[in-house]
């Protein structure tokens, strides 16, 4: 058993131990690692449009988007006061992210001993998914942080020598709640524990707390229920029972050892094959370190620990078969705290306990393994942007007219793209699929002329199953486009029937090239069709608008050779 931390006469007091200092100071330096490399994917667009925004219309928009006001009106004063850039949005999530390992300390040696809570302290400051959501400029690392300030809280208040912490359970408790509605259901749960709990209720103190908590978790009920909405329509992938298992392994390897959204859509459960030689002995390394940390810790703080991590992984999947809407690992940071310190609670690094020193080296590979990739690579599996942008700006000039598929690659252009003309087809809510593609293919607007740009992203929300991208390919003539991580544009042109212009009306696609490797595709140029278009044949001929293509590949005859090279 091990023993509780020294107290001293007025409370509990401990001293700053260097081990932990020197692990909060690596956290802080590994989420500092090219914060902001990766351009601000689609939920940090909506970040920063609100903190952009004047304070009673930020409120207004947060609100409608189902989310609470309070962390984003603190960042809009952060942003007001140094700046807006990515690097700077997302400094404060890392610095949040830093303050937890402290806490997280303190919640494992309250619950065991000094040693666990060095463990502890530096299995969180390495963890690949904190450090991932300490780099976004979202309210996740901030859950994370004042979940785990309420689980200390709620640990001292009902531990048999402890005098209780009601203002830090108060506040805590209370700003939880008012960042989002998954930590007010932690906060409501914090709340029964407490409830439950004799020495908790005999203080006038902790009853006053429990009151806070109790009238947080009400207005945050009332806001969800009063502002709540379906999201937008579009295909949902349905994992079932795998959720649960698929969250636990995302928060011990990460979010890149895990799928990516566009092939969990696409294949459901069977996305996660490639990773079951990683997931599997990693979730066996944690689920023998959260049972042997039973034989090491204290009774009471241990089922505390237990029950706030299990139902925190469980929230998000039991919100979405009660009241749908997508599920995420990062719904399930207001328990990660208390999953961290359970495991630096069973780990060991003695020797003289093997099975639990192999479960602690499996679990450092795995931790290590997720942040390095992540490290890498900070927006893996999300959209090229820049790079999009970059191969539109050198082909296009910016007031030719860009058709953008799915409302969420739409949002994504509009913020990275401000200065181009931005159409959305098919219409917010429609799908595409085998009975309507072809007709969402022959309605596609050409707005200002005879080409278009058609930006497919995303496309799991409108195109789930490629069916309107054939359909365009089959429907209009193709003059080059490129692929980029996340986003394929096409260049497309009608077909023409005079050549009073000097311009041959193009006949059907041909075979193109095979496309170099690399993280970019080119699939033909729109400024190589321009210069290298075949000379015209003596008497004009009529080409057929829906003629079918001879192959998937785009290109024409003349565009054999595109600009967006490999590299």
């Amino acid at each position: 058993m091990g023993v509780g931390p020294p107290r001293s006469g007025k409370g509990w007091a401990v001293r700053p131990d260097p081990v932990v200092v020197a692990a909060t100071l690596a956290a802080l330096a590994l989420r500092l690692v090219r914060l902001g490399r990766a351009p601000l994917w689609f939920d940090e667009t909506y970040t920063a449009s609100w903190v952009a925004l004047p304070w009673g219309a930020s409120v207004s928009e947060v609100l409608d988007a189902n989310h609470l006001p309070p962390w984003f009106l603190l960042l809009g004063a952060w942003t007001r006061a140094l700046g807006d850039s990515p690097w700077l949005l997302r400094l404060p999530g890392v610095l949040a992210s830093a303050a937890t390992v402290p806490v997280v300390a303190a919640i494992a040696r309250l619950a065991a001993d000094r040693s666990a809570a060095r463990r502890a302290a530096w299995l969180f400051a390495m963890l690949p998914f904190a450090i991932h959501h300490a780099q976004e400029a979202r309210m996740y690392a901030p859950v994370a942080l004042l979940a785990a300030a309420t689980t200390l809280a709620v640990l001292r208040s009902i531990a048999p020598e402890g005098a209780g912490a009601p203002v830090l359970l108060a506040v805590s408790g209370a700003a939880l709640a008012a960042t989002h509605y998954y930590g007010a259901v932690f906060v409501a749960l914090t709340a029964a524990i407490l409830l439950g709990s004799s020495r908790a209720r005999g203080r006038a103190r902790d009853r006053v707390a429990i009151a806070v908590l109790v009238l947080s978790v009400a207005v945050a009920a009332a806001l969800a229920w009063r502002l709540g909405k379906p999201g937008e329509a579009g295909a949902r992938y349905e994992l079932g029972a795998s959720v649960l298992p698929g969250i636990a392994w995302a928060m011990v390897g990460g979010c890149t050892l895990v799928p990516q959204p566009a092939e969990a859509h696409a294949l459901g459960a069977r996305a996660a094959l490639p990773w079951l030689p990683l997931a599997v002995p990693g979730l066996a390394a944690a689920g023998f370190a959260v049972v042997a940390a039973r034989r090491v810790a204290r009774p009471w703080a241990w089922g505390t620990l237990a029950v706030l991590s299990g139902a925190a992984l469980a929230t998000p999947v039991a919100a979405s078969f009660l009241v749908g809407g997508g599920t995420s690992p990062r719904y399930a940071s207001p328990g990660l705290p208390a999953l961290a310190a359970l495991l630096g609670i069973g780990a060991s690094l003695s020797r003289e306990r093997p099975a639990r020193l192999v479960a602690t080296a499996v679990l450092l590979a795995c931790a290590t393994l997720g942040t390095a990739l992540h490290l890498a690579r900070p927006g893996h599996g999300r959209e090229a942007v820049d790079e999009a942008g970059a191969w539109l700006d050198a082909h296009a000039t910016s007031d030719t007219p860009v058709v953008v598929t799915s409302g969420e690659m739409a949002t994504l252009a509009r913020f990275h793209w401000p200065h181009r003309a931005l159409v959305s087809h098919p219409p917010l809510g429609v799908v595409a699929d085998a009975g309507n593609a072809r007709a969402l293919a022959e309605s596609l607007p050409f707005p200002g002329g005879d080409r278009v740009f058609f930006v497919f992203g995303r496309d799991w929300l409108s195109d789930p199953h490629g069916a309107l991208r054939a359909s365009v390919l089959a429907s209009w003539l193709s003059c080059g486009g490129v692929e980029v991580e996340g986003i394929r544009i096409l260049c497309l042109e009608r077909a023409r029937t005079s050549t009073a212009s000097g311009s041959q009306p193009p006949g059907r696609p041909t075979r193109a090239p095979r496309p170099r490797t690399g993280s970019r595709r080119a699939v033909g140029s729109a400024r190589g069709c321009r210069s290298r278009r075949p000379r015209p044949r003596r008497g004009p001929r009529r080409a057929r608008l829906g003629t079918t293509a001879r192959t998937s590949r785009e290109g024409t005859r003349g565009c054999r050779r595109g600009h967006g090279s490999a590299g």
